[in-house]
């Protein structure tokens, strides 16, 4: 069960353990098993290292199979990273999580695209729309709409608004292609 979400990991957690969950959004391998994972969950950012003196052999295989937006659960220590290694990029750019343990979640396809390509042609966006919620961006404007909405509805019911939805108004049609008709009992026929 995560502990953490990948951006609450920082200085103040160094030497902690700690389980974090999220996607993979990119692997490198540097040597035979030395592997950094840039886990991604809906905060942030936070690279995973798999130190070959810290996991088994088991876990050695199973990062050499893991794949880009696998859903794994990582425990581990946090550490700071190396000298002139940290990534100011980051939220988290100056530790990262030395892995002890990972379980893969939920497997993943190989995507039509990665989250956040901007090189991709806005119709595959749109019929992958789930995976373009993905995109770093994206949910930082859906977040930032989320939020201003909320305020704007906290100031209207402190100043005694009473927020009417519209099909509260209006008797919902059955079937979601039913067309609407408007009817006027001051102007029969119209």
């Amino acid at each position: 069960m995560r502990t953490h979400y990948n951006t609450d990991v920082g200085e103040d957690t160094i030497e902690q353990k700690i389980i974090v969950t999220g996607w993979i959004n990119s692997i490198r391998v540097h040597g035979e098993h030395l592997y950094f994972i840039d886990l991604r969950d809906k905060s942030g950012i936070v690279q995973i290292v798999a130190d070959p003196t810290v996991i088994s052999n088991e876990m050695k295989a199973l990062f050499h199979t893991l794949r880009d937006e696998w859903v794994i659960e990582v425990s581990g220590l946090v550490r700071l990273r190396g000298e002139g290694l940290e990534n100011p990029n980051l939220i988290t750019g100056k530790i990262e999580i030395v892995a002890e343990d990972v379980e893969v979640l939920s497997k993943a396809k190989t995507l039509p695209f990665q989250p956040g390509d901007k090189e991709v042609n806005m119709d595959i966006k749109l019929k992958y729309r789930y995976l373009e919620m993905r995109d770093v961006e994206l949910q930082k404007t859906l977040k930032a709409r989320s939020t201003i909405a909320h305020e704007i509805r906290n100031v209207l019911f402190d100043e005694d608004y009473t927020e009417i939805e519209t099909p509260v108004l209006i008797k919902s049609s059955e079937g979601g292609a039913a067309e609407v008709y408007a009817t006027s009992k001051l102007f029969p026929g119209e």
